[in-house]
């Protein structure tokens, strides 16, 4: 029998106890219709169709996880899915697009080569995903290491050091399937201990790098901050010091105010009489806004959102990194 909902909430609850970082991501437990309807909306019932026989889904725009009680029949089954999609799928994108890249890239050199790599992770993930592309495959292979590793906590930081500098960011050596599980310990460990945080958000749900992750992010970020340091470097109208922080993507509702200025991946939001927001625009999904005007910005997750956020449909819908 698979299971009800309660257990699976709980089993969810017990996973994010020990993996802290993981509250970043929003884990949505799909088990009636009405689930379906909260997650997809109008989509629902394409969605109930594309998710048959699925297990889990991570979505690295939306920022969230998917889990099916229908197709779980254990506690710990559905644990090592939450594993599968939040230190493999989720937890890969912890890292910079540099290091993804590497690790794709050392994953895709193992992969004819004779070693535990090249004859036994890649022919199982080929024969899951005979129709994926080849750095989705790869990531996959990291995603069935971590399945098969995450229980353990054998982190050896000078195994991993290893495999990190000689294998994934140099190529002395091919990477192994030890190298690679120490990398998901690496990584795990940093999701316990809340040390590591989302810096890949791709511009769709079946994407894996976002357009535009690296330098030219950064210009943005570092054009804003000019804008917000001009901006408290005198006083207000009524003689109030202006106060500048990150828009929260887990903030209880929607930021609504006046559009400041808008650079390339960034937007700078009065919601108060001396309150700002910069909001990282890739974080809220698809915005048209214009600068001077008021615009109401919020975040996958949010409650009474008004700003259409990007949701995929039919088939699509199930398009994401899955187990």
């Amino acid at each position: 029998m698979s299971l009800d909902k309660a257990t699976a909430e709980s089993a969810v609850k017990e996973f994010l106890t020990e993996f802290k970082g993981l509250e970043q991501i929003k884990i949505r437990v799909l088990h009636d219709r009405a689930d379906f309807v909260q997650a997809y909306g109008s989509a629902a019932d394409e969605a109930i169709e594309a998710w048959q026989g699925m297990k889990a889904a991570f979505m690295p725009n939306r920022r969230e996880i998917h889990v099916a009680t229908e197709s779980h029949y254990s506690t710990g089954d559905l644990k090592t899915s939450l594993a599968h999609e939040g230190i493999g799928h989720a937890g890969i994108n912890t890292c910079t697009r540099e290091e993804k890249r590497a690790l794709l890239d050392a994953v895709i050199g193992s992969k004819d080569t004779d070693s535990t790599l090249g004859r036994a992770y890649w022919p199982e993930i080929q024969e899951r995903y005979p129709d994926a592309s080849i750095d989705l495959q790869a990531e996959e292979v990291y995603c069935l290491a971590v399945e098969r590793s995450w229980r353990r906590r054998d982190l050896n930081k000078t195994a991993y050091e290893h495999a990190w500098q000689n294998s994934v960011m140099g190529d002395k050596e091919p990477l192994q399937a030890w190298g690679l599980a120490q990398v998901g310990q690496h990584i795990a460990q940093g999701l316990r201990e809340n040390t590591r945080q989302i810096q890949i958000i791709p511009a769709a749900d079946d994407e894996l790098f976002r357009a535009g992750d690296g330098q030219d992010v950064a210009q943005s970020r570092k054009a804003m901050e000019g804008v917000t340091t001009t901006l408290q470097a005198k006083p207000l109208p009524g003689g109030l010091n202006a106060v500048v922080k990150d828009a929260d993507p887990h903030a209880g509702k929607p930021y609504t105010g006046k559009v400041i200025e808008v650079t390339q991946h960034h937007a700078l939001q009065q919601i108060g009489a001396n309150k700002f927001v910069v909001h990282e625009l890739g974080k809220a999904g698809p915005l048209q806004l214009e600068k001077g005007k008021s615009a109401t910005i919020g975040y996958p997750g949010m409650q009474a959102q008004s700003v259409a956020l990007s949701r995929p449909s039919g088939k699509e819908l199930a398009k994401g990194p899955e187990r």
